[in-house]
């Protein structure tokens, strides 16, 4: 972030499990396309661990190397709980909508 990376913030609490089963399909598309992530499937688990604890969502976005980073805060914001990233470098062509 204090070289220029994008950022984004929210301040609503989350239940770690809804997030829980949003990423565990996210990690589960990841993974089946070949896209490389770093502690994706750590960071589901701990949001599956974490059951109802409320959670945060924050992410930094970078663009050398080209990665989205989702970061998982408790609920007073003062830590970070899991962490994942994701190469943004695959594109997928756009669907036509009918």
């Amino acid at each position: 972030m204090l070289a220029g990376a994008r950022f984004w913030v929210t301040d609503i609490d989350q239940p770690a499990s809804g997030l829980f089963e949003i990423y565990r399909r996210r990690d589960a598309h990841t993974r089946q396309e070949g896209i490389s992530t770093l502690g994706f499937t750590a960071a589901v688990e701990t949001l599956r661990a974490l059951g109802q604890q409320p959670v945060r969502l924050r992410a930094v976005d970078l663009d050398e190397p080209p990665y989205h980073f989702q970061l998982f805060l408790n609920a007073d914001a003062t830590a970070v709980v899991a962490c994942l990233g994701v190469d943004q470098s695959v594109h997928y062509p756009v669907r036509p909508t009918d």
